[in-house]
């Protein structure tokens, strides 16, 4: 299966002078598709993890792709500035900062 996956890091003052009253969601991605396993590898590599992963090939696969479209944010000028590797690397590091420090001294 593919997806489009973007880290976006906007403020709400932004997020909200982009999008209708009525709308709480909007899609946006950068075009560029990446497959579950080659994000799984990249994910692993990120994160240092020295394990082996298996992927359970008896299952159904899902949804071959799925491409967001970012029709509606383009129109307005939005454009992604952070990369999928980057956007990861700060999810990663602030999951570290918040949660696991906090909790590893528990």
């Amino acid at each position: 299966a593919k997806a489009c996956f973007l880290v976006m890091n906007a403020s709400k003052k932004n997020f909200y002078a982009l999008n209708d009253v009525h709308s709480t969601h909007i899609n946006i991605g950068s075009g560029k598709e990446i497959s579950i396993r080659d994000l799984t590898y990249l994910i692993k590599e990120l994160i240092k993890f020295d394990g082996d992963l298996k992927f359970d090939t008896t299952k159904y696969d899902g949804v071959f792709r799925k491409k967001l479209i970012s029709n509606k944010i383009k129109k307005l000028g939005w454009k992604p500035e952070t990369n999928l590797k980057e956007g990861l690397m700060l999810s990663i590091e602030d999951f570290k900062n918040r949660y696991y420090e906090k909790n590893k001294k528990m």
